[in-house]
């Protein structure tokens, strides 16, 4: 049995006001600009900061912080320093799969703690919750360049980091908007661990020693600036590879910045990304709810990955009605 298959999740101990919070890049280069005014935040919330090698030295690795070595090392720096309470992913971009075999999952275990990221770092949340079991969190990175734009996102974090919010907790977007359903209202309520985040990180573990399992869990997907005929090639994958074929249900994000490729022939399609996920979801006996806040937009909910929560179609509502933190 997999421990992400127990009900035992890990709980990484809970932030308080004076802790060590590390910042580190593992994936691509940060904003130096974004990454300085998320660290006056937290010292101007009582916490203190530790900058990683991939966030203080600029090395010459194109769109990456380092090699996938160099990323790995200071990331297993974070987790191996007693001091550091939890770990903050400086940026999302490209190249986080690379160093996922060089992590010390053996270290993670030892002192389990809050990781925190969403985008391309997803993949390293779902291979550490698989791998050890702990408990992770999609939400914002270290790049926050307007503290008033992202207030509500980070409070909703640190709500979840410190303990503020636990038990039944409805998540409800930051911005008002609603939550529309795919499948029928009939469809009973779904109860499973989150997993999951971006589309392409989520297709990406098919066939490595990271594979989501998705059996009896809560699937979270978003995406960014693909084009909505790669985002239905994902789908189609995820759906041949059979990770909808058991799972408790869906809930989709965001799709930014998609292109739709001009028709040039009569009898092409050019379906929008609401129209692709309908056409693949109208029919699941499972709930399957869009239009949530966490994505690459203006807010950013914090989803705990790996914590139990109940999806329904007809309230259109996700509730996390586990303890995140001990």
């Amino acid at each position: 049995m997999k421990l992400t298959e127990s009900f035992n999740i890990i709980k990484p101990k809970r932030l308080k006001q004076g802790d060590l919070i590390g910042i580190t890049a593992p994936s691509s280069q940060i904003n130096s600009q974004a990454v300085s005014t998320f660290v006056k935040f937290l010292e101007e919330n009582g916490f203190k900061v530790l900058l990683g090698d991939t966030i203080t030295t600029v090395k010459d690795r194109d769109y990456n912080a380092g090699t996938a070595r160099e990323r790995a090392d200071d990331l297993n720096a974070m987790f191996g320093d007693k001091n550091v309470r939890a770990v903050f992913a400086g940026a999302g971009g490209f190249g986080a799969q690379k160093i996922a075999h060089y992590i010390d999952y053996t270290l993670i275990e030892r002192d389990p703690k809050p990781v925190i990221g969403f985008s391309d770092t997803t993949f390293l949340l779902n291979a550490i919750q698989l791998k050890t079991g702990i408990g992770t969190f999609l939400g914002p990175t270290a790049e926050i360049l307007d503290i008033n734009k992202d207030a509500k996102s980070l409070k909703m974090c640190f709500g979840f980091l410190t303990g503020e919010l636990e038990g039944d907790v409805l998540i409800q977007n930051l911005d008002g908007s609603m939550t529309r359903r795919v499948s029928v209202p009939e469809v009973k309520n779904g109860t499973g661990r989150l997993i999951g985040g971006n589309l392409t990180m989520a297709q990406t573990t098919l066939g490595t020693d990271f594979e989501v399992d998705t059996k009896g869990k809560i699937i979270l997907l978003e995406e960014v600036g693909e084009s909505s005929y790669s985002i239905e090639r994902s789908l189609d994958h995820l759906f041949s590879a059979g990770k909808f074929d058991e799972c408790a249900g869906v809930v989709f994000g965001e799709f930014i910045s998609v292109s739709r490729e001009p028709v040039k022939d009569a009898h092409d399609s050019n379906p929008s990304v609401n129209e692709i996920i309908v056409k693949k979801f109208k029919h699941a006996d499972y709930p399957v709810l869009m239009g949530y806040n966490f994505s690459h937009g203006a807010y950013n909910l914090t989803l705990p990955i790996g914590c139990i929560a109940v999806v329904s179609s007809r309230d259109r509502s996700l509730k996390v009605v586990d303890t995140v933190v001990k």
